[in-house]
């Protein structure tokens, strides 16, 4: 919104209240300061949902006799969990970057750990499937760290969002707990054993996953915004 000011009236402004104006003033001023961030590029496989939801990822999986070669071997479960981890850094490191230049008052801190980031999101695919494989309560563990760093994260991109007056993301509250500092996260899998985690299961895991990476970093993108005249004066 650009508020005009009128040179013909004394003291009129055009476009609402003092109030709204204000706000409007403000969140202008955080979108024009914005706009100079880089973008995320994501290419995460991941789909953005239209609606901003971000879904809780139950951590729930447990241990189960191989058919086969049908178990998510510990050496792809590592790759991909940590694929998420290092997802999660790159939308905490853009977010944080877009509270410091907008000046937002009560940033989270972000100890997650990760591959530093680069500005893009890497691939989140599957696991190989083996006759031995990840251990159900190694990888819960590590699935509800996860959540809660995207938790964590998700809900901070909708106080920047309001912010800068865009819409916020719609959180799952089972998603995980929300926490002004986020720990490291360590992943874990165990050792490879059967029974042990399905790989179909853990991938349907690793989907969700992607899915809530692409809609927060699709929103963290929509804050940047276009520079806008935050105030013009009219004759």
């Amino acid at each position: 919104m650009t508020i005009k000011l009128s040179k013909s009236t004394a003291g009129r402004v055009d476009g609402g209240s003092n109030q709204h104006l204000i706000v409007a003033l403000a969140q202008q001023h955080a979108r024009n300061a914005a706009s100079g961030i880089a973008a995320l590029t994501d290419n995460s496989s991941g789909v953005a949902a239209a609606t901003r939801d971000v879904v809780a990822i139950a951590a729930d999986l447990t241990d189960k006799a191989a058919s086969g070669s049908d178990l998510a071997s510990t050496a792809t479960a590592t790759t991909q969990l940590t694929a998420v981890k290092d997802a999660i850094l790159e939308l905490a490191t853009k977010a944080l970057a877009i509270s410091t230049t907008i000046g937002f008052p009560t940033p989270i801190t972000y100890n997650g750990g990760g591959t530093a980031a680069d500005g893009t999101i890497d691939a989140i695919g599957t696991t190989t499937g083996a006759a031995t494989g990840a251990q159900a309560s190694n990888v819960n563990a590590t699935i509800t760290a996860l959540d809660n760093a995207l938790f964590t994260v998700s809900r901070f991109t909708s106080q920047l969002a309001t912010a800068v007056g865009k819409d916020t993301l719609i959180t799952s509250k089972d998603l995980g707990t929300f926490s002004t500092t986020v720990a490291a996260i360590t992943v874990g899998v165990g050792a490879a054993a059967s029974p042990g985690v399905k790989k179909a299961e853990l991938d349907a895991k690793l989907a969700l996953f992607a899915n809530n990476i692409a809609t927060i970093a699709a929103r963290l993108n929509a804050l940047r915004g276009t520079f806008v005249p935050e105030v013009v004066v009219v004759a």
